[in-house]
């Protein structure tokens, strides 16, 4: 959940993975994740840090444009 959506899961969510002994738990909860919106949140976050480090030092990008097209908006 670290690596997806960039926060650790619950107690409850930790235990409700141990507890399942399903063979396939792993790729089911990858799934369910991705699909969430914390997930696009997260990488939004990501490549926004990414693309615009240092940024203060290049005035041509335009961060505010940048997210915009990140986040979609």
């Amino acid at each position: 959940m670290l690596d997806l959506h960039g926060v650790l899961p619950r107690a409850d969510e930790v235990r409700a993975f141990q507890a399942d002994v399903a063979p396939d738990k792993r790729q089911r909860l990858i799934a369910r994740l991705v699909r969430e919106p914390g997930y696009a949140r997260h990488f939004a976050h990501y490549w926004d840090d990414v693309l615009m480090a240092g940024a203060d030092r290049r005035p041509y990008l335009d961060r505010l444009e940048l997210r915009r097209w990140i986040y979609g908006e």
